[in-house]
């Protein structure tokens, strides 16, 4: 079932059991989600990880810079929030995913 931009869904309809509305969206965007992780978590923090260097002090800081830049990134992407409460929280979440996953990456490389 596709779902054009003219058709409007209600909760009802998300809810109602027919997951066409729950999983297209996640289809169309697998591609820009493993490109995403790829970039930040492979490329990015490897390449600061050499800049600061191999040491605890040098992967500590490459995941604040690599969570930071992330964080507003993702921040700047997002057009829905209108309030400074708001912008804040959606980037203190999407830095504290981003540490997570870093540490996930780094302890698993190591």
């Amino acid at each position: 079932m596709a779902i054009s931009q003219d058709h409007h869904v209600s909760l009802n309809d998300v809810f109602s059991g027919n997951f066409a509305y729950l999983i297209s969206p996640l289809i169309m965007l697998l591609p820009t989600m493993v490109a995403y992780t790829l970039m930040w978590y492979c490329l990015f923090l490897q390449g600061l990880i050499k800049v600061f260097g191999n040491t605890l002090r040098g992967k500590v800081l490459s995941v604040l810079l690599t969570s930071f830049v992330y964080a507003i990134y993702h921040f700047a992407s997002i057009n829905e929030i209108h309030s400074f409460a708001g912008m804040i929280e959606e980037i203190l979440i999407t830095f504290t995913i981003s540490v997570v996953i870093d540490a996930y990456v780094l302890r698993c490389k190591a």
